[in-house]
């Protein structure tokens, strides 16, 4: 047993105790990090995995990630995502039919068990019959299929092999394309993609500023159309460089964000400052269901984050928690093309159409809207550009 992630994948990489079974030099292929969010298991390496050292670099692989997962090649490849391996990590050569041979079981015995332990996934999908059956070997494969299962107290999902050899199962069971299938994408999405919390909780916490100090452009153009004091609401407040500014500015600010990290620096800003800042830790909708009507509502690129199912339902919330005459102050994203869309939309997120966002505020007065490519703010790394909107639009 290795004594840590380190060392296993060390083993596991000068293993050859399979060459007199194999007949030929063994290449164990495997991939990931013991961050990895989905550790996914399958069979074996296939002969052209074997000659490249590149998981699932075969037709089965493109099937599973692009058409299933609905993912790119980059977000499969990425160790931070995916920690790759198989009930065998070679492979086994041919057997007497031409198809590929099952993996010694030894190999499972031997790797699997300490990779199950050291990679921190959320979550283990389980790829073909063999290696189902390894886990659940008194259940029925199908049933395994369409229903979600629990290996060491982790989300366990199990497929079918993508290869064109499984047509039959496919054709007998229809409904895992047009039922199970989706439930397993959303699934797979919601595991690489909504991860925001932590994703700033740690960028919060190692950056002094991660946005800076100076408040949004927008912020700034927008409090001549309030008066002092006005009640505003800043969603997705970060670490509150916006609430600060309405705050010194007279307003009484209520700042919402899911981000520990960030709350807790701007609640130690605000009393460092001797600001009066509402601060709450929550997700914008949960606190959208319950909270009081606003003067304004400032959403200064947070919409981006919300899926596409919900951006409707919570862009009217922000409406109706606004009292008349009152403001929204937004900032956003454009989609470039449909192709960037589709993958942002894969990916829990959401960037509007051109005009969508003023056709969703009809009947609002369109005090200032802008839609224009340009640099999103100096912030981060790598620097980007992105389609940008920007609205403030008034009550009736």
């Amino acid at each position: 047993m290795a004594d840590n992630f380190s060392d296993l994948t060390k083993e596991i990489k000068f293993c050859r105790d399979c060459r007199n079974i194999f007949g030929f030099e063994p290449n164990p292929v495997f991939t990931g990090n013991e961050n990895s969010k989905i550790l996914q298991i399958s069979q074996a390496p296939s002969q052209n995995v074997h000659n490249t050292s590149k998981c699932f670099n075969d037709a089965s692989g493109r099937k599973l990630r692009n058409e299933w997962y609905k993912i790119s090649d980059e977000d499969f490849y990425n160790d931070d995502n995916f920690y790759i391996s198989g009930m065998g990590h070679c492979y086994p050569g041919k057997n007497s039919n031409g198809g590929d041979k099952k993996p010694p079981r030894y190999c499972a015995d031997k790797w699997l068990w300490q990779e199950i332990k050291f990679v921190k996934s959320k979550i283990i999908i389980l790829i073909g019959r063999y290696s189902a059956q390894y886990f659940f070997p008194k259940e029925e494969f199908s049933k395994l299929i369409f229903n979600n299962q629990e290996i060491n107290g982790k989300l366990t999902i199990v497929l079918p092999h993508p290869s064109p050899l499984n047509q039959k199962w496919f054709k007998d069971h229809p409904e895992f394309e047009t039922k199970r299938l989706p439930e397993i994408r959303e699934i797979i999405h919601n595991t690489l993609y909504n991860n925001i919390k932590e994703e700033y909780d740690s960028k919060y916490l190692n950056n002094e500023r991660y946005w800076g100090n100076k408040p949004h452009d927008l912020t700034v153009k927008s409090i001549q159309y309030l008066s002092s004091p006005s009640e505003v609401l800043d969603l997705g407040c970060g670490e509150g460089k916006d609430s600060f500014y309405l705050a010194k500015k007279g307003f009484n600010v209520t700042s919402v964000d899911i981000s520990v990290v960030g709350i807790n620096k701007l609640q130690n800003y605000s009393i460092k400052n001797k600001l009066k800042i509402n601060a709450q830790i929550l997700d914008i909708n949960s606190f959208l269901k319950k909270c009081k009507d606003f003067d304004a509502i400032y959403c200064i690129n947070i919409l981006q984050f919300i899926k596409q199912k919900d951006i409707i339902s919570t862009i009217d919330k922000i409406k109706s928690k606004t009292k008349s005459k009152g403001i929204n102050v937004i900032a956003s994203f454009i989609s470039e093309n449909s192709e960037q869309k589709n993958k942002i939309i894969s990916m829990g997120k959401y960037y509007f159409d051109k005009e969508e966002l003023k056709r969703l505020y009809k009947g609002w007065k369109i005090i200032f809207y802008l839609e224009k490519l340009g640099r999103w703010e100096t912030h981060g790394e790598p620097k980007h550009r992105h389609f940008i909107v920007k609205m403030i639009a008034q009550k009736p």
